[in-house]
């Protein structure tokens, strides 16, 4: 959408994004400065004497933190009415089958002639629909699906596009597919 004074109230999905991955930086930050400040304590340290206990990493820029995943497999496996409306809402999309096919091109093209960016961007939502189907059903065919989307590109795609969305969203998604469900 073409910035003008009309459209300030409007949120864009970069600017989403942006959000998101601020809130995600500002609740890592957070978090390490909780442990940093002596909000836990080593296993056999008393509490106070300035030893902290150490915090595992979470990547800021990662879609969906391991308890995030956690949370929602529970919420669904106890059939509690909002994760299950999500869940119902996710399995329906055809971005979350398994039997997806991926459709690598050597050139992604955004705007202008020969504008394929789609095929790439649909591709990266597959793979990440079926890395969260694996991580909260724990459905096989949807881990080794996203696997393959993913796989399919490196050996074909030889111009990257411009822009960070999808590169992030194709990382945050291999690190989702690739730890097994809980």
């Amino acid at each position: 959408m073409p910035h003008s004074p009309k459209a300030k109230h409007r949120l864009s999905r970069r600017d989403v994004l942006r959000l998101g991955g601020g809130l995600a930086a500002a609740r890592a930050a957070v978090g390490g400065a909780a442990a940093a400040f002596g909000s836990g304590t080593t296993a056999g340290a008393a509490p106070g004497k300035g030893r902290v206990a150490k915090a595992a990493f979470a990547h800021p820029g990662m879609l969906h933190a391991a308890d995030d995943l956690r949370r929602a497999k529970d919420g669904v496996a106890a059939g509690k009415e909002t994760w299950q409306a999500g869940w119902r809402r996710l399995t329906a999309n055809p971005h979350s089958a398994s039997t997806w096919t991926a459709r690598p091109t050597a050139e992604v093209v955004r705007g202008g002639t020969g504008q394929n960016y789609r095929t790439l961007y649909n591709d990266i939502h597959a793979a990440y629909q079926n890395a969260l189907r694996y991580r909260v059903g724990g459905t096989k065919e949807h881990g080794d699906a996203a696997r393959d989307i993913l796989n399919a590109w490196p050996g074909t795609l030889k111009t990257v596009p411009a822009t960070r969305t999808a590169s992030w969203r194709a990382a945050s998604t291999a690190g989702s597919s690739r730890t097994p469900p809980s």
